[in-house]
């Protein structure tokens, strides 16, 4: 018999975005290590679902952009949760309990959206 058993669980899109981009993730000192510009499309906001592009370094240390978009944060909230990361220097813990999101926990989510993994600590 496992040991382990999964919980299925419904998150809205709207929560996902608003906990991510409105968590304040620009300040992060860990993602402005590798970021270096965020550029939003349309209306998008923190409280409105669209795409945005970043700026960042990759681990060669080439800048690169990227256009991300709730597809994008909700496969990095999956890896986050299936990888069981916790953000190491606040101790933020990657969950879908959004009213306890800061910004290195939002900062977190969006590198996984970049990276597939947890690069920068």
């Amino acid at each position: 018999m496992s040991e382990t058993f999964t919980i299925d669980t419904e998150i809205k899109k709207q929560d996902l975005w608003e906990a991510t981009m409105g968590s304040g993730w620009e300040s992060d000192p860990v993602i402005n290590a590798f970021c270096t510009n965020v550029e939003y499309f349309g209306d998008t906001d923190w409280d409105k679902i669209g795409t945005f592009k970043l700026t960042y370094y990759n681990e060669d240390e080439e800048e690169r952009e990227i256009t991300l978009g709730i597809a994008d944060l909700e496969r990095g909230l999956r890896v986050c949760m299936d990888k069981h990361y916790r953000h190491v220097p606040c101790g933020g813990v990657i969950d879908t309990d959004f009213d306890n999101w800061d910004a290195c926990v939002g900062a977190l989510v969006i590198q996984v959206s970049i990276f597939g993994e947890e690069v920068y600590a």
